[in-house]
């Protein structure tokens, strides 16, 4: 039995095809192929949508997920369809180029090139790999500056949106941990090829991520951090010779050191870059992606924490949720009667993404469209409450009203909002928002309280992350997600993690600078702490207006 597997101008045939596989997992094993599985292949997202000639009969996540006219076309969910019942299958083209908020990072400190990196060659890279996105900053060690940015959607998402998914799939198997380690190599070493065509050889490379990320390059059984008492196999310092990792350098592969199972290499570069080693302000970082990592520097002490955020904010588990891709809704907003939109690289809309995931919420929140509970409010409903709500200063009692009532619908039975022609925001959605956001503003809670201070006593806020730098201050204390101080104590410093990562590259200290801040950390686990429980509850409400 043969497969054809046909994505834009791609064609592969898999000749057999074994016994017993869905599409997804056939697919899995053709890295050029990119389809998103966000739940990682356990039918609970819709998401990983193909189609199939002849097409089997739909399965229950089929009827679940996808619409009439789709099953009548020939649309099925990878993740449970036969692969031995399919002769061909086409996988919609998938934008896999992420964004780079501000390109190419400058710095202050000193331009001297770590003498190591510098003796191995000209060329030296500086990897973030992270859940969602990965990314890759190419430095010429002459004049010690970085060149290029590359940056992608990780193709490991399509074992599972978030590290737990993946650990759970490199479990199964050590045929699986091989694919996971091959899929993140193989990226690497494309994008690695990529920025040094016309260049030459790339030799020294730096990885920073989170713990997970880094066992996987390494090819190492994450199996201790998905379960309790989450073990991480290394947190130390790891170098690899040329070719070990066969990411196609030709000097040392290094990957940074973490503080634990859940607080890795990514939060430590990043504070790194953001000086929290070296401040004597009471300062925290927000590292807003999928595992959601904090740190705070106060009084010489550095406390860190991670906080089960989920996916949510990178688009996994919204039903029209995407990366920051291409087409991503990135901005939403009212102006008087009317809503107004942006999306990435002003491309026909393709889904939202997490910056404007809060802005929309932030909209519907002041709008009424959604309670401090969270729940949503019907079409029928909001038409009834229009004249008693409040409206912004010098507005028409009547603006919000005309502005939603096109856009206010049902799916499945409930209230929900169209953000597109052809997507929809459901009242799971905002469940789904509102556990993410609770998790971070609790884990922000429970460092302050550690540190013996309260939130309104943070002299500064950074914001970083999978879209903590591209996200409005404004929509996230709105939501909850942060807390409400004067807007210039925040700053978004992009991609902090990597910008750590170049440091490294840049001056021969930091590698130290990292391993003392690791080792230093304090350390907060949140699981069974009585007082992260608390706030998390009571953050599930959104912010009453004042």
């Amino acid at each position: 039995m043969t497969l054809e597997i046909r994505q834009a101008e791609l064609e592969r045939v898999l000749d057999p095809v074994p016994a017993g596989l869905t599409v997804l997992a056939a697919l899995s094993g053709v890295p050029e192929i990119s389809i998103s599985a966000p739940c990682g292949g356990k039918g609970r997202c819709g998401k990983c949508v193909v189609q199939a000639d002849p097409p089997p009969p739909p399965s229950e996540a089929d009827a679940r997920f996808l619409t009439p006219d789709q099953i009548v076309g020939g649309y099925r969910l990878a993740c449970t369809c036969p692969a031995a019942e399919v002769r061909t299958v086409v996988v919609s083209e998938r934008e896999e180029t992420a964004r780079v908020k501000g390109e190419i990072p400058r710095f202050t400190v000193p331009a001297a090139i770590w003498p190591r990196a510098r003796a191995e060659g000209t060329w030296a890279a500086a990897i973030d790999i992270g859940t969602t996105t990965v990314a890759v900053y190419l430095l010429d060690t002459a004049a010690a500056e970085v060149v290029a940015v590359r940056a992608e959607m990780n193709r490991q998402g399509i074992f599972g949106a978030d590290v737990i998914s993946r650990i759970s799939y490199s479990e199964e198997s050590p045929a699986h941990l091989e694919r996971l380690a091959g899929a993140i190599r193989g990226q690497l070493r494309g994008m690695l090829q990529q920025l040094s065509r016309d260049r030459g050889a790339i030799n020294t490379v730096v990885i920073t991520g989170n713990t997970t990320m880094l066992h996987l390059i390494a090819g190492v059984s994450p199996a201790g951090i998905g379960r309790a008492p989450f073990v991480a196999e290394f947190l130390e310092t790891r170098e690899y010779s040329a070719g070990e990792l066969n990411l196609g350098n030709q000097g040392a592969v290094i990957l940074l050191p973490s503080v634990a199972a859940y607080v890795g290499a990514d939060i430590v570069s990043a504070a790194v870059a953001a000086e929290m080693d070296r401040t004597a302000s009471t300062t925290l970082l927000v590292d807003i992606g999928t595992n959601g990592e904090l740190a705070l520097s106060h009084q010489g002490h550095l406390y860190t924490c991670a906080t089960a955020a989920g996916p949510a904010f990178e688009g996994a588990c919204i039903s029209a949720g995407v990366g920051g891709i291409a087409g991503a809704i990135n901005s939403w907003n009212r102006r008087g009667d009317r809503i107004v939109t942006t999306t990435i690289a002003d491309a026909p809309a393709v889904g939202i993404c997490g910056a404007g995931l809060l802005d929309l919420m932030a909209q519907m929140l002041a709008d009424g469209v959604v309670d401090e509970t969270g729940r949503m409010e019907s079409a029928e409903g909001y038409r009834d409450g229009a004249t008693s709500r409040a409206t912004s200063p010098g507005a028409s009692p009547n603006d919000a009203l005309l502005a939603w009532q096109d856009r206010l619908t049902e799916h499945r039975g409930e209230p929900a909002v169209r953000i597109s022609e052809t997507h929809l925001f459901t009242q799971q959605d905002v469940r789904e928002v509102q556990l993410a956001k609770a998790a971070i503003a609790a884990g922000i809670d429970v460092l302050c309280h550690d540190a013996g201070i309260t939130p309104r006593e943070l002299d500064q806020v950074v914001l970083t992350g999978g879209f903590g730098n591209h996200l409005r201050v404004e929509s996230a204390v709105a939501t909850g997600l942060v807390p409400d101080l004067p807007r210039e104590r925040y700053i978004s410093v992009d991609n902090a993690a990597g910008r750590g990562a170049v440091l490294v590259l840049r001056n021969e200290d930091t590698l130290e600078r990292t391993r003392q801040l690791a080792s230093q950390a304090n350390y907060i686990e949140l699981s069974g702490h009585a007082f992260f429980q608390e706030r998390y509850v009571e953050h599930m409400m959104f912010p009453e207006e004042e």
